[in-house]
């Protein structure tokens, strides 16, 4: 019998990484603006820390992924629809490692060392680099843009799915129940 929902593993990292994503966001608007002060510099380090748990996260994920195969659509789905959710998928993959990469570059390229949850420093790789940090902002900030419009159309699927369409789609990502 082939699986119609998604495992507990998939589901827990699916459900953190968006929870993680979505206070990153909110974290990265707040601090937007700050002056500069100590309490500044602790939430850019939360941010940055977050964001390599997401990266450490996504990786865990592919691998997973590559593993535990996501279990197939019913074929009630149209065909445009099924190519809007696989490209929809590889579009929000790319984007969840874009931006703790293009963080990465920021921080690597940027004067200040990244501390991580306060714990250490992450080493730069590259030298202090303006022009790299400003490559890395606007790259960072046009794929949180993104991102949001992709998280926003994904949700608003998943809640079509379940209130308009009355199938099972979302309740396959859902905790609880059998797979």
């Amino acid at each position: 019998m082939t699986a119609t929902r998604y495992d507990p593993v998939a589901q827990l990292l699916h459900w953190a990484m968006a929870a993680l994503i979505v206070g990153n966001f909110a974290l990265g608007l707040y601090m937007d603006g700050l002056p500069p002060a100590p309490r500044t510099i602790e939430f850019y380090n939360l941010h940055k820390s977050i964001g390599l748990v997401v990266l450490l996260l996504a990786v865990a994920r592919i691998i997973w992924r590559l593993r535990h195969p996501a279990p197939p659509l019913p074929d009630y789905h149209p065909r445009w629809e099924r190519a809007a959710a696989t490209a929809s998928h590889h579009l929000l993959y790319l984007l969840i490692f874009a931006q703790p990469l293009t963080g990465l570059l920021i921080a690597f390229a940027s004067k200040y060392p990244t501390t991580v949850f306060g714990l250490f420093n992450l080493p730069s790789p590259i030298a202090a680099s303006e022009q790299l940090a400003g490559l890395g902002g606007a790259l960072h900030w046009w794929g949180q843009w993104a991102m949001l419009v992709l998280v926003a159309i994904h949700v608003l699927a998943a809640l079509r799915h379940h209130f308009w369409l009355r199938n099972d789609v979302l309740k396959r990502m859902l905790p609880g129940g059998s797979a």
